[in-house]
C-alpha cells in the first residue's frame, strides 16, 4: 500500500510540474511557433540562398513587402527595386541588430521584487536587474560583432543556428532574431512596403553598402513612416505597459503624479516604474544608428509586442522619469545611482526628436557635436562612428587637413590620409580611425580636441584587488578608438575644466622648434608633438580606498599617505595633506572658484570620513570574529594611521579609530551600543536608517571629493625629483612620466614603449611561475614563451610613448612652470 501511494504521490507531482506548461505549450501552439520551425528547417535545408541583383542606379532600393500568413506558417516575402526619384510609398523599419535580454532573465532567484501590505521593494530588483543587463550587454557586443563578421565573411549564411528562416521570392534568407519577431508582427499588420536595412541592402557586398550609408537622409526623409520596433512584450509586464500607455497617453501627457514617501503604499506605482523603466531601457534607445533615424524621421511610432506607441509619449515618460530621478522617492527604488550610465543616455531622446525640425530645414551638425551624441551608443562596427552620422555632419567640418601627414622622400605614404571623411567598408578599421583623428587634428585647438575624444572611448579600468592595466590595443593611442561602445564612459575633465594653459607655447621668434604644430607619419602610426618633460612617478594609490571606502584598498591609501606624502608640500609650501586634499577637490575648485568651500572645513571633513571608514572597517572585521588573520589586518590598519599621525602632526586627524576600539575593548559598551542600534532600525524608514549612519552624513556633506566624474577610477601620484602630486587614470604607475603638451589643456601622463615592455616581460615571468609546476598547462606555457620572446625582441633602441591620460598636477594648473620649461621643449613620437 505504501509502494502504491508512493507511485501515486510521484505521479501527481509530475502531472503538476506539467499543468504549469500548459499555459506555455498552449500559447506557443496558438502562436504557431511550434509548427512553424520544423518548416523553417525544411525550407533551409531544401531551397537555395536568396542571391541579391545589382541595383541599377545610384539612387536606387530595395523595398521588401511582407505576405499574409497564419502563425504556423514560414515568413513569406518579396524585394523590388524602386528609384527614390520616382517618390516611392515605403515605411522605414528602425530596429536593434541585437535582440534584447528576456524579462525572464533578469527575474532570477536573487533579483526578485515583493508586493506585499501596500509596500513595492523595488530597490534590490531594479539595480541588480540592470546592472547586470548593462554587464552583459558590455561583454557579449564583442563576441557579437565577431559573430556578424564571419557571417558577412561567410559564403552560406545559413549555417548560424542564431538566425531564423524566411523565404524570398522562393528562396531562403536568414535574418537575426530580433528583426525574425518584428516580421512576425508586421505579418499581422496591414500590407505594406518596408525599407530594412538587414535584407534591403546586400550586406556582403561592401561597395552597395558604403553606397547606401551616403543614401541614409533620403531614404528616412522619403519614409511615409518610421516604425520603431522595441521588442516582444513579456506577459508579466503588459499590466504595467498598459498603464504606462494610459499615463503617457494623448489624454494626460504629463504623466501621474509622484506619491510623497510618507504614503507608504506604491503597489500601483512600482508595477508602473518597472514598466516604464523597462521600456526606456530597451538597446534601441542607445544604438548609436537610431540617432540619424529619428532625426531625418517625419512621423515616428513605437512598437513594443502588439503595443502601439506614440512618440510624444516616449518623450513625456522621459521628461517624467528625469523628474522622478530627482525625487525623494527616487532613493527608494534605487534609482538614482544604478541607472545613471544608461540614463544618461536615454534622457537626450527628447532633444533628439526635437532636432527633426533643425535637420528638416537643413541643418547640420559639426563632427564635435556628432561625437558627444555617439558618448555612450552603441553599434556593431567601429567605422559607424563617421558612417552612422554622415547624413546629419557638415560636410566642411569633415574635411582633412593632408599636410599633416609626413611624406617619405619618393614614397606615396602607406596610409594617405582622405580629403574628407566618407563611409567606406572596403577598407580596414585603423585607416577610418585614423582619419578621424586627422579630421579632429585638422581642426582649432586640434591636438586638445583629437586627445579628449581619445580619451572619452576609453572603457573605464575595473577596479578590483589588482590594478587595472592599460589598455592598449592595435589602435595608436593617441587614436580614438570607439570599439568598446560602453556606457560608462571616462569623461576627460581636468582638460576641459582648467581655466589655464600650463605651458603655451612660445612665440614663432623665441622657438627653436623649426616645426613645432602636430604631425603624422607617412604609415599613419605615430604623432609628433612639441612638449617638455615635467617629471616621472615615483609612486600611486587608487582613490578608491579613501573614496569609497573600500575596505580592501583603505590599508594601502593609508600606507601611501604615510609613507609618500610629505609633511610640507614643496611646489607650493603648503602642508602636503592639504595639498592632496585640494588635488581630490579639483574638480569643484576649477569649476566655481566662488562657492569653493573653505579649506579648513574640507580638510575637518577629510579627517572625519578617513576616521570614520577606519573605524567601520575595524568594527566589521570585528564581527567576522577576532581570529589571528583578522587581528592582524586591525593591526595592520592601527599601525598605518598611526604612521600618518605622526608623518602630518599638524593635521585634525580623528580620533574615531582609536574610540571604536576601546569600546571593542569593552563588551558591555559593545552589548549597550548594539541594543541602541538595533532599536534605531526598528524605528523610522529606510531612509531615516541610513540617515542614522554617520558615514553616510559625512558622504552628503563631502560632495566636493565626489565632484570629479568617474573620480573613483582615478589615481594619485607622487613624482621623483621635483616632488609634485597629482591625480590621473587608475591604470598610472610607477616609472611613468608627466609632460607638458605645448598648448595643451592639462598635463598628460605618457608610458615610455620600453617601460610598457618591460612591464609585459614581468607580467608574463609571474604567470610562468605560477605554471611552473603544472602538468595540464603545457600548452598555455609555450604560448607565454613565445610572447615572452617577441617582447625582449622588441626591448630597445625606440624613444616612443604611449598616451596614459590627462592629470592634474598641483602647482602646475596655471602656467607657474612654463617659463622653466620653455627652453626644455622638444619633440616627442606617440604611437
Amino acid at each position: 500500500m505504501a509502494e502504491n501511494g508512493n507511485v501515486k504521490a510521484t505521479g501527481h507531482f509530475f502531472s503538476s510540474r506539467l499543468k504549469k506548461f500548459e499555459p506555455l505549450v498552449k500559447k506557443r501552439l496558438e502562436e504557431g511557433v511550434l509548427i512553424r520551425k520544423p518548416k523553417e528547417l525544411f525550407a533551409r535545408l531544401r531551397l537555395d540562398e536568396y542571391v541579391y541583383g545589382p541595383l541599377p542606379s545610384p539612387t536606387c532600393i530595395r523595398l521588401f513587402r511582407i505576405q499574409p500568413g497564419l502563425g504556423s506558417e514560414t515568413i513569406r516575402c518579396s524585394l523590388s527595386i524602386v528609384d527614390l526619384n520616382d517618390n516611392p510609398s515605403y515605411i522605414a523599419l528602425s530596429y536593434s541588430w541585437k535582440r534584447d535580454r528576456t524579462v525572464g532573465s533578469l527575474l532570477s532567484k536573487t533579483m526578485s521584487f515583493v508586493v506585499e501590505a501596500g509596500r513595492w521593494e523595488a530597490s534590490t530588483f531594479l539595480r541588480k536587474a540592470f546592472r547586470l543587463r548593462e554587464r552583459n550587454e558590455d561583454e557579449s557586443d564583442a563576441h557579437f560583432m565577431d559573430v556578424l563578421e564571419k557571417l558577412k565573411n561567410s559564403s552560406d549564411s545559413r549555417d548560424s543556428t542564431t538566425r531564423h528562416t524566411i523565404i524570398c521570392d522562393g528562396r531562403s534568407m536568414t535574418v537575426q532574431p530580433n528583426l525574425y519577431d518584428a516580421l512576425l508582427r508586421l505579418r499581422q499588420m496591414a500590407p505594406a512596403d518596408y525599407w530594412i536595412d538587414a535584407v534591403c541592402i546586400n550586406q556582403q557586398n561592401d561597395q552597395e553598402r558604403s553606397a547606401q550609408v551616403h543614401m541614409m537622409a533620403s531614404i528616412y526623409r522619403s519614409a511615409d513612416q518610421v516604425l520603431v520596433w522595441l521588442g516582444v512584450l513579456p506577459t508579466l509586464l503588459s499590466p504595467g505597459i498598459e498603464k504606462f500607455c494610459h499615463a503617457f497617453g494623448p489624454q494626460s501627457e504629463a504623466g501621474p503624479a509622484i506619491p510623497k514617501k510618507e504614503d507608504g503604499k506604491f503597489s500601483y506605482f512600482g508595477e508602473f516604474i518597472l514598466a516604464t523603466v523597462y521600456i526606456l531601457t530597451r538597446r534601441w534607445f542607445r544604438r548609436l544608428w537610431i540617432v540619424q533615424e529619428t532625426c531625418l524621421a517625419d512621423d515616428i511610432i513605437f512598437i513594443l509586442g502588439d503595443q502601439q506607441i506614440n512618440a510624444n509619449t516616449i518623450v513625456a515618460a522621459v521628461v517624467w522619469m528625469t523628474d522622478f530621478a530627482q525625487s525623494e522617492l527616487a532613493p527608494i527604488f534605487g534609482f538614482a545611482n544604478e541607472f545613471i550610465s544608461l540614463w544618461e543616455t536615454i534622457k537626450t531622446y527628447p532633444t533628439m526628436l526635437a532636432s527633426r525640425r533643425f535637420f528638416g530645414e537643413g541643418g547640420k551638425w559639426t563632427l564635435d557635436e556628432w561625437l558627444r551624441v555617439c558618448k555612450g551608443r552603441k553599434a556593431s562596427d567601429s567605422k559607424d562612428l563617421v558612417n552612422a552620422g554622415l547624413s546629419l555632419i557638415d560636410p566642411e567640418t569633415l574635411v582633412i587637413d593632408r599636410t599633416l601627414q609626413l611624406e617619405e622622400p619618393g614614397e606615396v605614404p602607406s596610409s594617405a590620409l582622405w580629403e574628407i571623411l566618407h563611409a567606406d567598408y572596403t577598407v580596414e578599421t585603423s585607416e577610418v580611425l585614423l582619419n578621424v583623428a586627422a579630421c579632429l587634428l585638422s581642426r582649432r585647438q586640434g591636438v586638445n580636441q583629437l586627445l579628449a575624444w581619445t580619451l572619452r572611448f576609453r572603457n573605464p579600468p575595473k577596479i578590483g584587488d589588482k590594478l587595472p592595466e592599460l589598455p592598449l590595443s592595435s589602435i595608436p593611442s593617441w587614436v580614438p578608438d570607439p570599439s568598446p561602445w560602453t556606457s560608462h564612459v571616462l569623461e576627460p575633465y581636468f582638460m576641459l575644466n582648467c581655466p589655464n594653459i600650463p605651458l603655451p607655447l612660445p612665440s614663432q621668434s623665441k622657438s627653436k622648434i623649426k616645426d613645432p604644430g602636430p604631425r603624422i607619419s607617412a604609415d599613419g602610426t605615430t604623432l609628433f608633438l612639441t612638449a617638455a618633460y615635467l617629471d616621472k612617478i615615483s609612486t600611486e594609490c587608487p582613490t578608491i580606498g579613501f573614496l569609497a571606502g573600500d575596505h580592501t584598498t583603505l590599508p594601502r591609501f593609508l600606507e601611501w599617505l604615510g609613507n609618500a606624502v610629505p609633511r610640507v608640500y614643496r611646489p607650493t609650501g603648503q602642508l602636503g595633506v592639504e595639498a592632496l586634499v585640494k588635488i581630490l577637490t579639483t574638480g569643484y575648485r576649477l569649476q566655481d572658484e566662488a562657492n569653493y568651500v573653505h579649506q579648513g572645513e574640507v580638510m575637518e571633513h577629510f579627517c572625519d570620513l578617513l576616521g570614520t571608514s577606519i573605524s567601520d572597517a575595524i568594527e566589521e572585521t570585528h564581527k567576522k570574529g577576532m581570529t589571528n588573520a583578522n587581528r592582524q589586518k586591525v593591526d595592520k590598519l592601527i599601525q598605518f594611521y598611526e604612521r600618518v599621525r605622526e608623518v602630518h602632526p599638524d593635521i585634525p586627524w580623528s580620533e574615531k579609530p582609536t574610540q571604536i576600539l576601546d569600546k571593542l575593548g569593552n563588551p558591555e559598551a559593545v552589548q549597550e551600543d548594539t541594543g541602541k542600534d538595533e532599536e534605531r532600525e526598528k524605528s523610522g524608514t529606510d531612509e531615516q536608517r541610513y540617515q542614522n549612519r554617520t558615514l553616510g552624513e559625512l558622504l552628503g556633506i563631502l560632495g566636493a571629493f565626489w565632484s570629479v566624474p568617474g573620480i573613483v577610477n582615478l589615481s594619485i601620484f607622487t613624482t621623483l625629483l621635483g616632488g609634485y602630486m597629482g591625480i590621473g587614470p587608475a591604470w598610472v604607475r610607477e616609472g611613468d612620466d608627466v609632460i607638458l603638451l605645448a598648448d595643451g589643456w592639462a598635463p598628460f601622463i605618457f608610458a615610455h614603449v620600453e617601460e610598457i615592455a618591460m612591464r609585459k616581460v614581468r607580467r608574463i615571468n609571474k604567470e610562468l611561475e605560477t605554471l611552473a609546476n603544472t602538468r595540464t598547462a603545457r600548452l598555455r606555457r609555450r604560448e607565454l614563451e613565445e610572447e615572452l620572446r617577441k617582447v625582449e625582441d622588441s626591448v630597445g633602441g625606440k624613444d616612443d610613448w604611449a598616451l596614459v591620460g590627462e592629470a592634474y598636477v598641483e602647482g602646475v594648473m596655471d602656467g607657474e612652470v612654463a617659463a622653466t620649461l620653455e627652453s626644455r621643449m622638444h619633440r616627442i613620437s606617440v604611437i
